[in-house]
């Protein structure tokens, strides 16, 4: 008799046991016992067919992968059907089939494929995906927008941003903050460029300034309220 056609998301026992088989690598004995184990412990679902009504874990159950059925569950039916057939026209005799028309023992059973998936996952986790290693002759960018292959090896891995920062801030102290941010990305790509550091791609640049750019304000307008005269007088004469 042939396994039954399970419906979407289900398994019968037998699928179940090759895609278990498949993925650890392991001979069919132990692929049962890793699937009626999970089955017993309640961490991969089984229902009944028709009408796929869940069949409670029992540990006196005994799995049929070939046919896909259990015997011993719970509101199972255990009872071996044998077919009956007519003999010949007009022959009114009844007689038993040959034991190849029997049904198999026990109730028939699907698996939740979700649930033998997961055990799958947790038994053998699929590989990592990895990524193709960069080109030499196309270097790549960091994180931070620094260029990462061609950079020589005395250089340091990534660009000293608060370096740079400083030097907006003096910009901003001794110049005032210009009209649009774009004027500081541009002055900040002729500073990379003289510095010979390799300038790093411009949104990583305007990226920075972006970040930047609130701080920078509030500088300005602590300098405007620290220009305005002060109404305490000290106590010791100012160090010139």
């Amino acid at each position: 008799m042939s396994p039954p056609i399970a419906p979407g998301g289900f398994l019968p026992l037998g699928a179940a046991l090759m895609r278990v088989k498949d993925r650890l690598r392991c001979n069919a004995q132990k692929a049962e016992w890793k699937i009626a184990r999970a089955i017993c412990e309640g961490r991969i679902g089984m229902a009944r067919l028709p009408g796929l009504e869940r069949v409670a874990p029992a540990e006196s159950m005994e799995f049929d992968f070939i046919n896909s059925r259990v015997i011993g569950a719970a509101g199972g039916d255990d009872r071996q059907v044998i077919h009956l057939h007519l003999g010949g026209l007009g022959n009114a005799s009844v007689g038993f089939a040959g034991a190849q028309e029997a049904e198999p023992l026990g109730t028939l059973v699907v698996l939740d494929e979700d649930d033998v998936e997961r055990l799958l996952n947790e038994l053998a986790p699929p590989p990592a995906e990895t990524t193709a290693p960069a080109q030499l002759d196309q270097p790549h960018e960091a994180a931070d927008g620094a260029p990462a292959s061609s950079r020589p090896a005395h250089r340091p891995p990534a660009y000293d941003w608060s370096w740079y920062l400083q030097q907006l801030r003096r910009r901003v102290y001794q110049y005032g903050l210009p009209d649009t941010s774009s004027t500081l990305v541009r002055e900040l790509l002729q500073l990379f460029e003289r510095r010979d550091e390799g300038p790093p791609a411009q949104r990583h640049v305007e990226r920075k300034v972006a970040e930047w750019l609130p701080g920078l304000q509030k500088l300005v307008d602590d300098l405007v309220s620290l220009a305005e005269p002060c109404e305490i007088t000290p106590e010791m004469p100012r160090r010139n």
